[in-house]
């Protein structure tokens, strides 16, 4: 992708689409209740991939096309990171937070980017408080801060 670079900006939209459509439908995933119960931990591995992989994606889309306007996702981007960080606490001891917090990195790096963070930012930073927390993500949250202040 950061080979094409500018030659994917045309396209830049309906990729966003795409991606942001398999997010949101992942999303949803946690809380189907008509899939029986052996089908369901096949249903949500799949789908705890599609939302790792399409956070990856979103987040290398987002630091290449920093001055892109996403404005016409807002609604989306926010809706993806807001239901992947309610349950962030639950991986906290756990190496890495994987394509989320790879995602707000990105976000917090930019200016014009930062404001997707805001919702979900006393969330995140309420994580610094848990008694365990792996040193990857202890990191991952300091650096989200020093990335903040540095904006300031």
């Amino acid at each position: 992708m950061r080979q094409l670079g500018f030659v994917l900006t045309p396209h830049l939209r309906p990729l966003l689409i795409v991606l942001l459509t398999l997010l949101s439908n992942a999303m949803q995933t946690k809380t189907k209740t008509d899939i029986p119960e052996e089908e369901m931990r096949f249903v949500r591995e799949s789908a705890s991939n599609v939302r790792r992989l399409g956070f990856f994606r979103l987040a290398e889309i987002m630091k290449i096309f920093t001055e892109y306007d996403y404005d016409y996702f807002r609604n989306v981007i926010l809706y993806v990171i807001d239901n992947e960080t309610l349950l962030f606490h639950q991986r906290l001891h756990e190496k890495s937070a994987g394509g989320i917090m790879q995602l707000v990195l990105v976000l917090t790096e930019h200016a014009s980017l930062a404001s997707f963070v805001e919702p979900v930012l006393g969330r995140l930073l309420a994580c610094l408080k848990q008694p365990v927390i792996s040193p990857g993500i202890r990191n991952d949250l300091y650096s989200l801060v020093e990335n903040l202040l540095v904006l300031r």
